[in-house]
């Protein structure tokens, strides 16, 4: 993965990265993961969102990103998910 790329809350910025990323974060980092799901693993660069961290959800298994001054959550961001 290369360096980090900040990715921001802001929608304007979310539609110029193009509808085909995504960013991640949780079990959907992990490649086995990825290939259960889509049969493939996509391109990934290591991101975070700053403002946000990820957070255990009430009566869910899985976490949810809530805002949080200062925080920042780790993912990666996704891309070339319109498959082959």
């Amino acid at each position: 993965m290369e360096s980090s790329v900040p990715v921001t809350s802001n929608h304007r910025r979310r539609l110029q990265q193009g509808p085909d990323v995504l960013f991640c974060y949780g079990t959907l980092q992990f490649d086995a993961v990825l290939e259960a799901l889509l049969g493939r693993i996509p391109e990934r660069t290591s991101a975070e969102a700053p403002g946000w961290r990820a957070a255990a959800l009430e009566g869910r298994v899985y976490p949810g990103l809530v805002q949080a001054v200062g925080g920042s959550a780790a993912g990666v961001l996704m891309t070339d998910l319109r498959g082959r």
